[in-house]
């Protein structure tokens, strides 16, 4: 049927548009988790949506596709871990 079930990113107020390039700094272990297995399962791709501005726990009707170029790890620079 050509769907595919993908994780989300979601972000605050913050809006992305397609085709343009984004550096996203990841440090809560969850999403860390998240890219983890995004290359563990080869994918590499994942749904980048806004949360709601004022129902909690609710996200955008519409959402970018983001495609993982590039993974540096920072985590010296950030002292996360």
């Amino acid at each position: 049927d050509g769907n595919e079930i993908l994780p989300l990113f979601p972000l605050g107020g913050i809006v992305y548009t397609p085709n343009s390039e984004h550096v996203l700094n990841i440090f809560e272990p969850r999403y860390r988790q998240m890219y983890n297995d995004i290359l563990m399962n080869g994918s590499k791709r994942f749904v980048v949506s806004m949360s709601h501005p004022s129902v909690k726990g609710s996200f955008a009707k519409v959402g970018v596709l983001f495609q993982l170029e590039d993974l540096k790890e920072v985590s010296e620079q950030t002292q996360d871990q």
